[in-house]
């Protein structure tokens, strides 16, 4: 039994390290992009990415074939601006015949954000490749975005509440990219992509082996903030006063949960955009004292310490000797207020006065 153990063990072993040592030569080689960038030699560049490709093309590691891809078509472009559409049909080729739905996702992904940097803007194009890199969406909130590094990069948030899956990530990227695509001509058309979006992500999280009640608070909240203050149209866009009594609801129904404190932030800036001070450091303090320590302990003690700040603002629309005018003045957290008046001797062309 120990000498099947023994056997074993090494077999893990010998099997792990090749694993090791391609991942220290792909350390190795980006570290020396990032150097030839640091220097502004793009011909090395493309040359060095050209190596990395070739090397993660051989053992077919998807992830360092398109980070790989994607700084060659970036340093390539720099030489060659008539270079990105041959890129263009390479990755659309790539795409179609790639196996691996994963992989096929998060390349019409690369395909959506290369569509918004071209001018002007392909909206029709954006639209159909983030909407291919969302079809699977069963199978891409199975899989991990760590598999996917280093084209892909989680955010410590993502781990935390999102179990960092694919389909999020994906999705989030696609809401990004939509909010940035400016077409005047399809503002309701992109609104009411980002709007099915974050639906179908609140669905991933209300129900199934994906719920998760954190997660949909969070993108709750955000598909809220996205429709007051994110939103050009006119026909999807609410008010500050339908964004405040949604954020309320929310505040109250994810209550037992430390993302409360989140939503909290988000609905005293609200109060604070008014100058309802009372009701945003109310809101604050319930917050603190239900969880005193989360990731927005420093934001919520630092909003409370912003509005609890001494502030004073004077406005006189003119003085003139002989003529009356209005002072108003607007303060905040002040006992007392001395206002003293001088009379000049200069007339009013003086240049001291201009």
């Amino acid at each position: 039994m120990k000498r099947l153990f023994l056997y074993m063990f090494w077999m893990v072993m010998i099997m792990a390290v090749p694993v090791v040592v391609q991942a220290q030569n792909y350390n190795r080689l980006w570290k020396e992009v990032e150097e030839l960038t640091k220097k502004d030699l793009p011909r090395s560049v493309i040359e060095k990415t050209n190596e990395i490709y070739s090397l993660a093309l051989k053992s077919r590691n998807l992830p360092q074939m398109m980070k790989s891809f994607i700084v060659r078509t970036e340093y390539k472009a720099k030489l060659s601006p008539d270079s990105v559409e041959a890129q263009m049909v390479f990755l659309k080729d790539w795409a179609d015949n790639e196996t691996d739905i994963t992989a096929r996702a998060v390349l019409n992904s690369i395909l959506a954000k290369t569509c918004l940097e071209q001018s002007p803007v392909k909206t029709d194009s954006v639209l159909h490749y983030f909407r291919l890199s969302l079809t699977d969406k069963e199978t891409l909130s199975d899989v991990s975005a760590e598999k996917f590094h280093p084209v892909v990069i989680s955010e410590d948030i993502s781990r935390m509440y999102f179990n960092d899956n694919m389909y999020d990530f994906l999705a989030r990227q696609a809401i990004n990219g939509l909010i940035s695509c400016y077409d005047n001509s399809r503002t309701e058309d992109i609104a009411g992509e980002i709007i099915f979006i974050y639906d179908s992500l609140i669905s991933l999280y209300s129900e199934g082996k994906h719920a998760d009640r954190s997660a949909c608070a969070l993108t709750e909240e955000a598909k809220l903030v996205y429709l007051s203050e994110h939103c050009n149209s006119s026909k999807y866009r609410i008010s500050y006063d339908e964004s405040v009594k949604a954020l309320e609801s929310l505040s109250s129904k994810y209550k037992d949960l430390e993302v409360y404190c989140d939503i909290s932030l988000k609905l005293a800036d609200k109060y604070r955009q008014k100058e309802r001070f009372v009701d945003a450091v109310s809101v604050i303090d319930k917050a603190l004292a239900l969880y005193p320590e989360t990731r927005w302990t420093k934001d919520l003690k630092g909003m409370k310490d912003l509005i609890l700040q001494p502030s004073l603002n004077v406005r006189l629309s003119f003085v003139y000797p002989g003529y009356e005018t209005d002072m108003t003045v607007n303060y905040k957290n002040l006992t007392d207020l001395k206002v003293e008046t001088y009379r000049l001797a200069l007339s009013p062309s003086s240049p001291y006065l201009h």
